[in-house]
């Protein structure tokens, strides 16, 4: 029986190129993070033993608004999960042919400006003043609620994107970002949102973008 040749496998380095580019909310932005507070009190119902429950406290809706703020822990500033953006992009690929989301995953990366004072999740700075934003939401067991939440009126971003520049182009990860923010969004009630029909905020337009040479 003849051996069948050994197939040379040649694996080139990583060709990473990051590219600079600004995008601005077109639409409101809205965020809620999940507050420490919350964490606690899931830890200890779930810990704890079992007790007589006990008289529920007024809410503090200015407490409530604030702990769902994004705040780097260097610096203060109000940001944005960087996965989000990237998660947007990866979302907008179910309208793009050839570049299946699978493939998306590894293609590209968002360099983070910092991480959040609190879970030291990679945050993206935010351009844009937060105010205090309170309507009622509809939980799942159908019960109404006021959630506090930081919106921003007026909004931008600048975002450094890595891309494999094996696979994409500079100008393919800039429509492929654009395409994001006029499709997908970020944030809360943005129109691709998970758990409705979707909403009208969250998205940007791609303003200026610096190809790499």
């Amino acid at each position: 029986m003849v051996a069948k040749p050994k197939v040379k496998i040649e694996i080139t380095p990583p060709n990473f190129q990051i590219l600079p580019i600004r995008v601005e909310g077109t639409a409101p932005l809205m965020l809620h993070k999940f507050s420490e507070k919350m964490r606690k009190q899931i830890e200890e119902k779930q810990t704890s033993k079992d007790t007589t429950r006990t008289k529920r406290a007024p809410k503090d809706y200015a407490a409530e608004f604030n702990a769902a703020r994004y705040r780097a822990k260097s610096g203060g500033w109000d940001g944005i999960p960087a996965g989000a953006f990237r998660a947007a992009m990866i979302a907008a690929c179910r309208r793009v042919d050839g570049l299946p989301m699978t493939q998306a995953k590894g293609a590209f990366f968002l360099i983070s400006d910092g991480r959040d004072e609190t879970d030291g999740t990679p945050l993206v700075k935010i351009d844009g003043k937060a105010v205090h934003d309170t309507r009622p939401v509809r939980l799942e067991s159908g019960v109404a609620d006021m959630r506090n939440r930081p919106r921003y009126d007026s909004w931008a971003c600048n975002l450094k994107i890595q891309f494999d520049a094996d696979l994409l182009s500079a100008n393919d990860v800039a429509n492929l970002l654009a395409r994001a923010g006029a499709t997908v969004g970020v944030g809360e009630l943005r129109p691709q949102g998970p758990n409705s029909y979707g909403g009208d905020f969250g998205t940007w337009s791609v303003t200026t973008a610096r190809v790499p040479k």
